[in-house]
C-alpha cells in the first residue's frame, strides 16, 4: 500500500510469459488496484471463520496477488509445493495436511492440471482456478474475481488485520515423522 502511493508506476512483481518470451509486469499500483479487487471477492465471498486458502500452484503474478488479498482480509494461506501436490500418490499425505489447516478456498493456476488434486477437497471448498476455471459448478474464473470493484469493507478489513493472527501456515517436511504447520504471522 505504501509503495503504490510512493512509487505507484514502479515495477511490483515480473514473471516470464512462455507464450511470447517476454517478462509481463505489474507496477505497485495495478497490484494495489488487483489486490484490493482481489480482498472484495473474497469478502464477498464469505469463507467460513477460520478457513484457510490453500494456494496449489507455482509462483506467478496471479498466486502473489491472491495471496495479498488474503493476508488484507486476515484469511490464512497455506501454500503447498507444486511438486508435492502432483506427486503420484501424494493423495494420503495430502489429505492429511489438508485436515490440519481447514480449507475454505482453494487457489490453482490451471484447474484441469490439479484436477486429481481438486477432487480431494470437497463440495464446499470453492475453487480459484486462472485457467480452466469452470470445469465444476462452482468453481470461480480467477479474471472475475479480478474485476469485483473493491468497497468501504476492503479498507475496514485492512484496518482490522490482528498482527498476531496467522497470515500463513507452511508446512515442515516432516523429518521427524509428520508435517507440522508453522504459523506465520500477520
Amino acid at each position: 500500500r505504501f509503495r503504490a502511493q510512493e512509487r505507484p508506476e514502479a515495477i511490483w512483481i515480473s514473471q516470464p510469459d512462455s507464450a511470447s518470451g517476454n517478462w509481463r509486469s505489474i507496477s505497485f499500483a495495478e497490484a494495489r488496484r488487483s489486490v484490493d479487487n482481489l480482498a472484495q471477492a473474497l469478502i464477498d465471498l464469505a469463507p467460513p471463520a477460520g478457513a484457510s486458502i490453500v494456494m496449489l500452484s507455482a509462483n506467478s503474478i496471479e498466486h502473489a496477488l491472491v495471496t495479498y488479498a488474503a493476508f488484507q482480509t486476515s484469511i490464512p494461506v497455506v501454500p503447498l509445493t507444486p511438486a508435492f501436490a502432483l506427486q503420484p500418490g501424494a493423495g494420503g499425505q495430502l489429505q492429511d495436511r489438508l485436515s490440519r489447516v481447514n480449507p475454505g478456498l482453494v487457489f490453482v493456476q490451471d484447474a484441469q492440471e490439479y484436477a486429481h488434486v481438486l477432487a480431494l477437497f470437497g463440495q464446499e471448498v470453492r475453487v480459484i482456478a486462472v485457467a480452466n476455471a469452470r470445469r465444476h459448478a462452482g468453481d470461480l474464473a480467477y479474471d472475475d474475481l479480478a474485476s469485483t470493484q473493491p468497497t468501504p469493507a476492503v479498507e475496514a478489513a485492512f484496518a482490522a488485520i490482528d498482527p498476531n493472527a496467522p497470515a500463513r501456515l507452511m508446512f515442515t517436511s516432516g523429518s521427524s515423522g509428520s508435517p507440522k504447520a508453522v504459523i506465520q504471522t500477520q
